[in-house]
């Protein structure tokens, strides 16, 4: 918030307020992600019970393997994400130590008192690396949930492409019954 109020009222140069503008634009993404997280949890804890059904599960090896290997990409991607959040926040948090900028603090902000006296000077220091560390997490994790759904979507469309390729008994009602399947499967993962 204070860095909303300082970069509507003290911002005099086009660097600084782009810098502010997009911590701020950040920030409040992350705030209004948790809250859309929030207020739909019962939602995906519901979406997340459904994904254990029988008919979202791998039935044979083929399957198997397609599973491991877009969960083992996402693993990937989750691990790279979490880690460059990490040692960005840090390196945020830790670079006001050794340069004097934006006051000594990590973000550039209005306070109505004097914050270079101490223990205000630290207190708002601890408030802003901890508002940092928080806002990036929030942002990472709900993006690695979130994609960690959409992975298990894409993996559940490859297992429908799977099974069309694969459902052609000798018979032609059980070719019938196993397209039904595919496409109650199909239906499923839409909805």
């Amino acid at each position: 918030m204070t860095m909303t109020i300082h970069l509507i009222l003290k911002t005099n140069n086009l660097k600084t307020f782009a810098q502010l503008a997009f911590l701020v634009g950040v920030c409040w993404m992350g705030y209004i992600k948790a809250t859309f997280i929030f207020l739909r949890r019962y939602q995906l804890g519901h979406l997340i019970k459904q994904l254990n059904l029988e008919i979202f599960q791998p039935i044979n090896d083929i399957e198997r393997k397609i599973l491991t290997k877009g969960f083992r990409f996402y693993d990937l991607i989750r691990k790279f994400l979490v880690t460059e959040a990490w040692i960005s926040v840090a390196a945020t948090c830790i670079t006001p130590l050794f340069y004097n900028k934006n006051g000594g603090f990590v973000v550039a902000g209005w306070y109505p008192f004097n914050t270079s006296v101490s223990p205000t000077y630290e207190l708002v220091y601890t408030q802003q690396s901890v508002s940092m560390i928080y806002v990036s997490m929030v942002n990472i994790y709900v993006d690695v949930v979130l994609a960690g759904i959409l992975t298990f979507i894409g993996v559940q469309c490859d297992f429908v492409c799977h099974r069309l390729k694969n459902s052609q008994p000798k018979h032609k009602i059980k070719s019938v019954m196993e397209f039904e399947k595919v496409v109650n499967h199909h239906r499923l993962v839409l909805k």
